[in-house]
């Protein structure tokens, strides 16, 4: 039990560190508005590539059998 004692000790030091540099931390819907808009914009590009890519293997397999 020590040793989770002393995670538990140290993941609350981190906090009181993070939460005392800078701004208090904003609300969790401003956080999970952050959050989804960080997502979105790293995943739509790796989504667009995966569905063009999709789609053109498609068509030239479509190509490939009407020739």
């Amino acid at each position: 039990s020590y040793g989770r004692d002393w995670r538990l000790e140290a993941h609350s030091q981190r906090a009181d560190v993070t939460h005392t540099v800078g701004d208090p931390p904003p609300p969790f819907r401003l956080d999970l508005f952050y959050f989804l808009r960080f997502f979105l914009l790293h995943l739509s590009p790796v989504l667009v590539a995966v569905f063009q890519q999709r789609n053109s293997v498609e068509e030239s397999i479509h190509a490939r059998r009407d020739a």
